[in-house]
């Protein structure tokens, strides 16, 4: 083994280098491997929690009362909430390739996810709560808000990730954001189905019967 500069940077690099000349053997890849978690795990945390929490509210955009409480306003609402977070989520994910980065420190990127993860109990305490003023306009800003942060945050997540890559471990950290990806994805969906159906269940008898 030799080195080139005492960075972090080049250190990985001549790392490379020397493992290209002794040969792809298991030690070094898995040296090389810890050197770049290192580096992404807060990313993948980032986008775990950005993913996670975006799913999870979902559910509960049928139940969402509007303003004046009238059941076309209500389904109106719902109507209406799904395109505003269908639109700002995808909005966001050019703006994010085009503006530079600004999460590449050091856990910058899972804090704002974090203070991101905030709006969850809002929004649960929005829905159920009777003494929360409802407006729907207002909603609809938050909401997109939330949504546009997700599709930011998620596309710099994946920049970063694509940053501290190299060729070997490629495919590595292509198999670890789709295994981030799916159990966020899918532990969202089971914590929604789970609340929704421990604080909807009597809202949804209720609308079973009248149907």
């Amino acid at each position: 083994h030799f080195y080139l500069a005492t960075s972090d940077s080049d250190d990985f690099a001549s790392n490379e280098i020397g493992s290209s000349l002794l040969g792809p053997g298991r030690h070094d890849s898995l040296s090389m491997w810890k050197q770049v978690k290192s580096r992404v795990k807060d990313p993948f945390w980032g986008l775990f929690v950005t993913i996670y929490c975006s799913i999870v509210i979902f559910p509960f955009y049928s139940f969402v009362p509007s303003s004046d409480g009238s059941l076309i306003s209500d389904m109106r609402l719902a109507r209406n909430l799904v395109y505003v977070k269908t639109i700002c989520d995808s909005f966001s994910r050019p703006i994010a390739a085009m503006v530079p980065v600004r999460y590449r420190a050091k856990g910058r990127l899972l804090l704002t996810s974090l203070v991101r993860a905030l709006f969850v109990p809002f929004f649960l305490l929005y829905l159920f709560s009777s003494s929360i003023p409802k407006n729907d306009y207002c909603l609809y800003v938050l909401i997109g808000v939330f949504s546009f942060s997700s599709g930011y945050l998620k596309t710099c997540a994946y920049q970063i990730t694509g940053e501290f890559s190299s060729v070997r471990m490629q495919e590595q950290l292509t198999n670890w954001l789709n295994i981030i990806y799916n159990g966020s994805l899918e532990l969202g969906i089971l914590t929604g189905i789970i609340l929704r159906y421990t604080l909807l269940r009597h809202r949804i008898e209720a609308l079973n019967d009248d149907i």
